[in-house]
């Protein structure tokens, strides 16, 4: 069986096993050349000889560019009338030449049994038009080599279940452009906790506090000696420090001594 779409004066070869050549369609003469000579054959038209087994040479002899199909096999061929169909069962193996190509127009259904797959390992390029999408629900899993990078345009919107968190481990550099601005609001306290620390066995402790935006510590005007912050700052009696942090404060020095502490949390 050859089917090809041929250009006009185009010369294709194919191997053929049998004693008949049918021209079953073609748009216009063509020359089918074997070891016994050749013949220039129309549509219908068939040629019967003992030595087509071998390489056949087609040529589409028409000024016209189209589909040129043959038959061979043995015997006589008898075209089917017209509304019939003829069933091919079986055909040998067809080797395609390194400069042919086939054009496939279309294809029956094909369905896929449960444990089959099917690997695509090339596909043309693909134009999707303005008004068409794409909808991926599955891909397979992707992994990026070391000198790869992917760049991201945009994405879909993200809907976050109540149950579900996102964890950002980091951020890209941000680059301010010299016309651009960003506002930027202060951070208001909320409230003002205060508190009273006293010295026991030569020690006292703030304890952290997340919310805490800063924290001011002043030693008691009754205090006769100096209370140590950190063990090492000293705080004379009526001093005052203020911090800016969120950590644990220690003091230290003698029993009874007091420290007032105001702070103010976010």
């Amino acid at each position: 069986m050859f089917r090809q779409f041929m250009p006009a004066r185009a010369e294709r070869q194919y191997q053929t096993l049998g004693d008949f050549v049918f021209i079953a369609s073609a748009p216009g003469p063509v020359r089918i050349s074997t070891e016994n000579g050749y013949y220039i054959l129309n549509v219908g038209a068939q040629v019967q000889s003992d030595k087509l087994i071998g390489t056949v040479t087609v040529e589409n002899w028409s000024d016209l560019d189209g589909q040129i199909s043959l038959v061979s096999g043995f015997g006589r061929y008898t075209p089917p009338a017209d509304g019939q169909k003829v069933k091919v069962t079986e055909a040998p193996p067809v080797v395609i030449a390194e400069g042919q190509q086939v054009a496939v127009s279309s294809l029956p259904a094909v369905e896929i049994a449960a444990n089959q797959q099917v690997a695509v390992s090339q596909m043309p390029d693909v134009q999707l038009a303005a008004n068409q999408q794409v909808a991926v629900s599955q891909l397979p899993a992707v992994q990026v080599a070391p000198d790869q990078q992917i760049a991201v345009s945009q994405l879909p919107a993200v809907q976050v279940a109540p149950d579900q968190q996102i964890a950002v481990s980091q951020l890209p550099a941000v680059q301010v452009a010299a016309d651009q601005q960003i506002n930027t609001r202060a951070v208001l306290a909320s409230s003002v906790v205060t508190s009273t620390l006293t010295i026991t066995t030569g020690a006292a402790e703030l304890p952290a506090n997340a919310s805490r935006m800063r924290v001011i510590v002043r030693a008691a005007d009754s205090n006769t000696q100096p209370v140590l912050i950190g063990g090492v700052f000293p705080l004379k009696p009526g001093e005052r420090e203020e911090f800016a942090i969120t950590g644990a404060l220690s003091f230290t020095g003698s029993d009874s001594e007091t420290i007032n502490v105001m702070e103010v949390l976010a």
